[in-house]
């Protein structure tokens, strides 16, 4: 995967200000991170409040890896991040994170790990989320989605580590997903049937 235009940059740069401001950028990140000037949106850069807790990671140009773990970063996860097309993975833990996960997030084809945990995030799983057939670990834990959970986590085939518990789902895990030979399983056992489950 490379930038081969600069409308697919525009594009990164704009699905990155978007979330910036989205989690409260302005109030919690201290500096003007560089995609909202001149240089290179993916030259090193940490916010001088948070140090190495909040990092963009690129490769080739593109950002592949969104990694933040402070408290202060409030908001919510805006569609647009969708566009950040390149993402292979994303950690958001024990922010103060809210809203739901984005609807059109099948569109993550790249994306390896999703680990939004600790937040509070409500809503549903999307189905969509079965699309993300290159997902190595899906961890939600400790948020406020609620429903059941979706029978497309079957698709998920390169799955090692799932983990849903500490909210609000209810359901059956499907049998295929104990098949794949998941090294972590775990939800919240009163709540969801899992027959492989190795935690709750």
């Amino acid at each position: 995967y490379s930038l081969a235009s600069s409308r697919a940059v525009q594009l990164q740069r704009f699905a990155l200000a978007a979330f910036w401001y989205s989690t409260g950028g302005p109030n919690t990140w201290m500096n003007d991170p560089p995609w909202l000037t001149p240089v290179d949106e993916c030259t090193e850069w940490r916010s001088e409040q948070a140090l190495s807790d909040i990092r963009i990671t690129c490769s080739s140009s593109v950002v592949t890896r969104i990694s933040i773990s402070v408290p202060e970063v409030a908001g919510t996860l805006p569609e647009e991040m969708v566009l950040l097309s390149g993402l292979e993975s994303i950690f958001l833990s024990s922010n103060l994170l809210v809203g739901t996960l984005p609807a059109n997030i099948g569109l993550w084809t790249s994306l390896q790990q999703l680990i939004v945990t600790n937040n509070n995030l409500e809503g549903t799983l999307p189905t969509e989320i079965g699309q993300l057939t290159r997902l190595t670990e899906l961890s939600l834990n400790s948020n406020r989605l609620e429903g059941e959970v979706p029978t497309q986590l079957a698709n998920l085939l390169l799955l090692d580590k799932l983990d849903l518990t500490g909210n609000q789902l209810s359901g059956t895990i499907h049998v295929s997903l104990c098949e794949l030979g998941v090294t972590t399983l775990r939800v919240d056992c009163a709540d969801i049937v899992c027959d492989c489950c190795d935690g709750c």
